[in-house]
């Protein structure tokens, strides 16, 4: 996916856009649909955590971000339980 802390979604960056995006997905992209596959409660909570990180483009906040996620150790999983 794409860095919209560097990056605005190409679809328009307000609440109704970013919605419209998650919900019916992007034709021609790897993005799905997610209307009907997840609950409308979190359709909404994507959007506003992506419109957050859409407002922290081209801000110090965002640089520190960048930084501590590029810095930060890799993920390991967890074992799997028997």
């Amino acid at each position: 996916p794409p860095d919209f802390t560097f990056r605005a979604p190409r679809s328009g960056s307000e609440h109704k856009d970013i919605y419209r995006s998650i919900a019916s997905g992007i034709g021609g992209t790897a993005m799905p649909k997610w209307k009907g596959v997840l609950p409308e409660s979190d359709l909404w909570a994507l959007t506003y955590y992506v419109k957050w990180l859409v407002d922290l483009r081209d801000t110090a906040h965002a640089r520190a971000l960048h930084d501590a996620l590029i810095h930060a150790p890799a993920f390991v999983p967890p074992p799997e339980q028997p």
